[in-house]
């Protein structure tokens, strides 16, 4: 009975070791996988592409249709999840996924958007305008002065006022 004891209480141990482990791994993984992501449309549309620095590990993250684009991808912080612009139904907006390929899904309306240093926010452009948006609520707030240019019909540079 002593020794039934002991071996529940050593699988247990090392089921709890191993489940800390798988949770932590991800987060490991992100920070010193030194994958690439950038948008091409070698498949056709404009599509997300990861690859390994030495060229080995090419794959297609993202599968628009005939008619959509996927651009402008962006690692978070932590390197957990990828932000990217993609059209679908003509309209662009920011879509995303977990680093594993879970959790696609469109964040919201939008392009040319970035990450907050602590991930939990984005920037992005809608209507002339740039705007952060929470992830977690939804909530968004303009920053910027409406409808500015960021450049002159003479070619001139402009910058965005922030509120």
């Amino acid at each position: 009975m002593k020794m039934l004891r002991v071996l529940f209480f050593v699988t247990t141990m090392v089921a709890v070791i191993l489940g800390e482990q798988q949770r932590c791994s991800a987060a490991e993984k992100a920070a010193n996988d030194p994958l690439i992501i950038f948008s091409s449309n070698r498949g056709g549309s404009w599509a997300i592409w990861s690859v390994l620095p030495d060229g080995s590990g090419l794959s297609q993250i993202s599968k628009p249709a005939k008619e959509e684009q996927d651009v402008d991808p962006a690692f978070n912080s932590d390197g957990s999840r990828v932000l990217w612009t993609a059209t679908r139904g003509g309209k662009a907006g920011r879509g995303g996924r977990a680093r594993d390929g879970s959790d696609v899904k469109r964040v919201c309306d939008g392009d040319q958007g970035g990450w907050s240093p602590d991930s939990k926010s984005i920037v992005l452009r809608r209507g002339g305008e740039l705007g952060t948006r929470e992830l977690a609520s939804g909530k968004e707030k303009v920053v910027s002065e409406s409808n500015i240019p960021f450049k002159s019909k003479e070619g001139e540079k402009k910058f965005v006022k922030i509120k």
